[in-house]
């Protein structure tokens, strides 16, 4: 996904957007949804509220 993409999602404007992008290009691919904990902003809450968007 691009930045833009990103920002799509509910709750995720440029600043998180950059931060997963960030963590991306650091660490590679999250390789599934609940991957992105790793990103500081994003918990379990955000996660679920995303999960329909990534079925």
């Amino acid at each position: 996904m691009s930045l833009a993409d990103w920002t799509v999602l509910p709750g995720v404007g440029p600043k998180l957007a950059e931060r997963i992008e960030k963590d991306r290009q650091k660490n590679g691919d999250f390789g599934s949804l609940e991957a992105l904990q790793r990103v500081k902003g994003i918990g379990p809450k955000r996660i679920n509220s995303w999960k329909f968007f990534f079925e």
